[in-house]
C-alpha cells in the first residue's frame, strides 16, 4: 500500500501598509483638528481657521503654507496627513480620486490614497453660541467680546457668520467685536450664528457702571488722578489735556483701589496750566480740575452817614461900603437881640447852654434895646472908617 503525500504551498503576498487611514481635510476641519497634527500647536491651528474663513478654502495641499507659521518644514511634517477634497501630497506624487464606479489612478507608483471629505459639507444640525466677555463693564470705556460657536460635540464650527444686537440699539458683525457704552444700566447683549438654515444664539449681561476717576490736584510734581472705587481702575487709552498739551495714558496702566497716582509733569510733558482735563478714551471728559485763583477782598467801607450838627451855621455876607448912606442904612438895618426866657419845671436838670442864657438875660437887664443898638452902630462905623 503506497502512501501519498500532499504537500500545501503557502504563498505570501506582501499588501503594502497605509500608515494613514485617515486624511484630514484642511477645508473643513477645526482647530481642534489642526491641533492634533505633528508641528501644529493651537496658535497655529487658529491661524489656519482663521486665513481660510478670510480667504476661502484651499485649492491644494501647498496653499497651507501661505498661512502664518507653516513653513516647508511644518508643511513637510503633516503633508502626508492632510487633503484638499481627495487631493493630497504624498511623496512628490499627486493622488487623485477617480469618478464613481472607476479605479484610482497614481502616478510614480504610489498606493492609492484614502480620499477626505467633500469640499461641500452640510453644516451641523445644531450649533451652540458662547459669548466670552466680562458682565460688567465701564461706562465710556470699551470692552472686547468674542462669540465662540461649536458643535454638539464640542468642536469649534468657524463658517458660521455671526451678528450681535447689544441691547442699545447698535449692532455689529463677526466673531469677536469692541463695545462701548455711553449710558449707565444693565444690557442684554446677543449674538446670532447662522450656518445655512442652521441657527443658534447666545445671549450675556452685562452691567455698565460709572467710573469715579478724578484729578484731586495739580502740583509742581504733576497731575494727581485718584481711583475712589474698589477695584483696579484700567486707565487705557485715557488721556490729559492741559492748554494747548495732551498726554495718552500708555496700554495697561491700572491704579489700583482707593489709590491715587501722580503723573509725573517729566512723563506727561503737559504746559503748565491752571486747568487740566482727564477724558475717558472716546474722548468724553471724565473730570476737570482748576487751581483757585486767589483774590483780593473787596475793602468794605462804611458809608457816611450826616451826623446832626451840634451849632448853627451863620453866614455873613460882606456888605460894607465906603458911602456915608450905607453906613447909615446898616446902622438902621441892625436890630437888637432877642431873649429868649425858656421856662423849665421845678426840679429839673438845666443846661449849661440855659444857664449861659439866662446869665446873659440877667446882665442884660440893665441895659435897653436903644443903647445896644447905639453901640452895634459905633463899632459898625469905626471898621468903615478903619477901612477909609
Amino acid at each position: 500500500m503506497h502512501k501519498i503525500f500532499y504537500t500545501t504551498r503557502v504563498v505570501l503576498v506582501a499588501v503594502p501598509i497605509v500608515a494613514h487611514a485617515s486624511l484630514l481635510d484642511i477645508n473643513t476641519a477645526s482647530a481642534t483638528d489642526f491641533d492634533a497634527l505633528p508641528g501644529i500647536g493651537p496658535s497655529k491651528a487658529t491661524a489656519i481657521v482663521e486665513y481660510r474663513w478670510a480667504n476661502g478654502p484651499f485649492a491644494q495641499t501647498e496653499d497651507i503654507m501661505n498661512v502664518s507659521g507653516i513653513g516647508p518644514s511644518t508643511f513637510a511634517n503633516i503633508r502626508d496627513l492632510i487633503t484638499v477634497s481627495g487631493v493630497t501630497a504624498t511623496g512628490g506624487a499627486t493622488t487623485a480620486e477617480a469618478p464613481s464606479g472607476g479605479a484610482t489612478s497614481t502616478s510614480s507608483g504610489t498606493p492609492p490614497a484614502t480620499t477626505g471629505s467633500s469640499l461641500s459639507t452640510a453644516p451641523p444640525a445644531d450649533l451652540i453660541v458662547t459669548i466670552e466677555g466680562p458682565s460688567h463693564a465701564s461706562l465710556h470705556i470699551p470692552f472686547d467680546m468674542h462669540a465662540r460657536v461649536t458643535t454638539l460635540r464640542g468642536d469649534a464650527y468657524t463658517p458660521a457668520r455671526i451678528e450681535w444686537s447689544f441691547g442699545d440699539g447698535s449692532s455689529a458683525e463677526g466673531a469677536t467685536i469692541d463695545k462701548t457704552y455711553h449710558y449707565t444700566g444693565s444690557y442684554l447683549i446677543t449674538a446670532e450664528a447662522m450656518a445655512g438654515a442652521t441657527h443658534a444664539r447666545g445671549e450675556l449681561v452685562v452691567t455698565v457702571d460709572q467710573v469715579k476717576a478724578r484729578i484731586i490736584a495739580i502740583t509742581n510734581e504733576g497731575v494727581v488722578i485718584a481711583n475712589d472705587t474698589a477695584e483696579r481702575l484700567d486707565l487705557s487709552g485715557w488721556a490729559l489735556f492741559a492748554g494747548q498739551g495732551s498726554f495718552r495714558i500708555p496700554r495697561g496702566t491700572v491704579v489700583l483701589p482707593n489709590t491715587s497716582v501722580v503723573f509725573a509733569a517729566t512723563i506727561t510733558r503737559l504746559p503748565a496750566s491752571p486747568s487740566v482735563r482727564l477724558t475717558y478714551p472716546d474722548g468724553t471728559t471724565a473730570s476737570r480740575y482748576t487751581l483757585a485763583v486767589p483774590t483780593v477782598g473787596a475793602l468794605e467801607v462804611q458809608p457816611l452817614v450826616e451826623r446832626a450838627r451840634s451849632h448853627t451855621m451863620q453866614t455873613v455876607e460882606p456888605a460894607l461900603t465906603t458911602s456915608p448912606s450905607a453906613v447909615a442904612h446898616a446902622v438902621e438895618g441892625v436890630s437888637a437881640p432877642r431873649v429868649t426866657n425858656t421856662t423849665v419845671p421845678l426840679g429839673a436838670a438845666t443846661s449849661s447852654r440855659a444857664t449861659s442864657s439866662e446869665t446873659m438875660s440877667r446882665q442884660g437887664s440893665g441895659m435897653s434895646v436903644w443903647t445896644l443898638g447905639f453901640l452895634v452902630a459905633v463899632v459898625v462905623a469905626s471898621g468903615a472908617l478903619l477901612v477909609l
